[in-house]
Formats: C-alpha cells, structure tokens, sequence
C-alpha cells in the first residue's frame, strides 16, 4: 500500500506540474498560429509590447465596416488570452484608411497608445493608458493632446522610468511633443514644436531611455512627396530640453530613404 501510495502523489505532482503546460495556447504548428483576433472584418498593422510578466500587449486597428478602431489585447507567457476574445476597444473611430500609431508599456505596466482620432471635433490625436485587468484609466475617449484643424500623423508613445507618459505626432510640417503625468494631465506648458529647416518632418520612432525620451523624425527635404528623406534624432530630458545640441542630430543624409519607410 505504501509504494501504491508514493506512485499516487508522484503521479499528482506530475498532474499538477503539467498542468501549466497543458494549459498553454502557443502553437508549435506554424500553420496553426494563435489567433487573436478573427472577428468578420478586418484586422491591420499588429502591434506587440512585451510586460514584465513575461506576456505582452498586442494592439491593432479592427474593421473596415465601421472605421479602423484601436483594440488591445493581453497574453500571459504562455500565450493565455487574459481579456474576452478580440480584445478590448481602446478608441472607437471611422476612419476607412489607416496610419501609424503608437504601443508602450509604462512604468506600472499599463498599456499605453497613440492615434488619429475622429470621433470629436475633427481628427485630433488622442492617448490612452489601459491596466492589465483592461480598464481604459483615462476614459474611453482617453486624452485629448490636440485641439487643431491641421492635419495631424502618426503619434508615438512611451512610457518614462517616473511613471509619466511622452506623446510625439506629426502636426502639418512640424513635429510636437507632450509629456503627461500618470493621470494623464499634461506637464509642459506648451507642447515642444520641432520645426524644419525646410520641407517637413514626420514622427519615426520614440523611446525612453529612464526619464528621458530619443525621438527620431523622417526629414522630407522638400514640399513635394518625392522630395528626398533624411533621417534626424533627438533626445530630450524630463523638463523637455533637448540634450543633442539645438537642432537634431543628423543619423542618415546621403540619397535619399524609400518613400513611406520609417526607421
């Protein structure tokens, strides 16, 4: 009976450690991928940042049939979906087109997102910060950084070490930037307005790096669209000044990129 007895709680330990791995949702057939979303419409430009968890946050823009709306979803390591199936809606929008936008994740782990919005007052560019459990913490309309009937272009977001949250966007030829703080309250006065010397300049890239923030922007060097493209970088701290000299750094100037590639 004692031997009977050892194989039974051996057997369970065995159960109970594989439990985990039975459980898993990731596919080792490349041709049965886990689908996140597969709901009637469209699903476009996939977005994914990682958590400290080991799991992530995946984003994209959902359904031509209504607009292109920003969803949100979250994985565990094991590739569990966490929220209902097809995720979360982060902003609810009509737009039959679409554009970049921005994924991060903060310092607390909240999901964060930027992107064209056109359910106010023209299109604006709004901000939302979502928890792991996948309430919208600023609202469902999130936060408005805009307030213009300029054209408005892809918005980047990032997450800062102190807990605070840095937007970049496109603004007809100029670049601007705001930080906001954990409520999602703007910190600058004024929004950080990075203008070319000619042309226009087009969000490429943002991250933290601690309290501080690099932005890169796309350079087109003239008005027209095949104008060549230049790429440019800049770093800035948490009061908004520039930390690589008064004008950007110059990273790629000789030719010219490809049109629509933003590095």
């Amino acid at each position: 009976e004692v031997p009977a007895l050892m194989n039974f709680k051996l057997a369970c330990t065995f159960v109970a450690l594989a439990a985990p791995l039975a459980s898993a949702q990731w596919s080792s057939d490349p041709t049965v991928n886990l689908a996140v979303s597969d709901a009637a419409a469209d699903q476009v430009q996939p977005m994914i940042a990682p958590t400290s968890d080991g799991g992530c946050y995946i984003s994209w823009l959902d359904s031509i049939a209504n607009g292109f709306d920003v969803r949100l979803q979250r994985l565990d390591a094991a590739g569990n979906e966490l929220w209902p199936h097809d995720g979360v809606l982060v902003i609810d929008r009509g737009f039959s087109s679409t554009q970049s936008y921005g994924l991060d994740v903060d310092a607390a782990g909240n999901a964060l997102l930027a992107a064209r919005d056109d359910g106010g007052s023209g299109v604006q560019i709004t901000a939302s910060k979502v928890s792991p459990t996948g309430t919208l913490l600023w609202g469902p309309g999130g936060v408005t950084l805009t307030n213009t009937s300029a054209f408005v272009s892809s918005p980047k977001i990032a997450g800062t070490a102190d807990g605070s949250v840095v937007v970049a966007w496109g603004e007809d030829p100029v670049v601007k930037l705001q930080r906001l703080d954990a409520s999602g309250v703007p910190i600058w006065g004024t929004d950080i307005t990075m203008t070319p010397p000619a042309g226009f300049y087009f969000v490429g890239d943002l991250h933290d790096a601690g309290n501080d923030t690099i932005l890169s922007m796309v350079h087109q060097t003239g008005a027209m669209f095949w104008s060549p493209k230049h790429l440019v970088a800049q770093k800035f701290d948490a009061a908004g000044a520039p930390l690589w000299g008064s004008s950007p750094m110059s990273v790629f100037d000789s030719g010219s990129l490809q049109i629509g590639n933003y590095p």
